[in-house]
């Protein structure tokens, strides 16, 4: 299992940084971007670096290079940088939308439409009746059966009968009935 790969300097005092190694700790520190050695002399693609040049100006534009510096790994260098310089020909600057570019340029083409076979065809297709949701109508309408409807509302007048008080309290029950019924629908 090699953990990473570093060029060898054969001379002497001389330090070799490899910054995309260093990518994966900017994400915890991205103020290193700005100031660390790695970084100092990081000569990236001119479309990806007139971005960063662009989000220094930002309050969080390093942390938005980090971002976009972290796609590389999953997207690549040459697809990371045609996202950044189609965000600078559209004129804005953000990792979200280089990182939302890269995402529809990652999506695949629709799936092909399968072809179901003849004994899995419904022989009847259902039809959408959005008009049964509608309770503004009487809620015993419900009932497609009408001897179901007739026994419904008796049974619902007989505890009205039962419980029968006032006029007020008559309305009050039935509401509440009809309202309790209707959700069971």
């Amino acid at each position: 299992m090699t953990v990473a790969e570093h060029r060898r300097s054969f001379g002497r005092g001389d330090t070799v940084y490899d910054p995309w190694h260093y990518v994966p700790v900017l994400a915890r520190k991205p103020g290193a971007l700005r100031n660390g050695a790695p970084f100092s002399e990081w000569v990236l693609p001119t479309a990806m670096e007139k971005v960063r040049k662009r989000l220094k100006s930002a309050d969080d534009g390093d942390r938005q290079m980090v971002t976009i510096l972290g796609c590389v790994p999953a997207d690549g260098l040459t697809a990371v940088e045609a996202a950044c310089q189609e965000a600078l020909d559209h004129g804005v600057c953000s990792a979200s939308v280089i990182i939302n570019i890269l995402a529809r340029s990652r999506d695949p083409a629709p799936a092909a439409t399968l072809q179901i076979p003849d004994a899995l065809r419904l022989a009847h297709e259902p039809v959408a009746d959005c008009a049964r949701y509608d309770m503004r109508g009487d809620p015993f309408d419900l009932f497609a059966d009408t001897t179901l409807r007739h026994q419904v509302r008796s049974i619902l007048d007989s505890r009205l009968i039962k419980h029968r008080v006032c006029g007020a309290r008559d309305s009050r029950i039935r509401s509440f009935m009809t309202k309790r019924i209707s959700r069971c629908f």
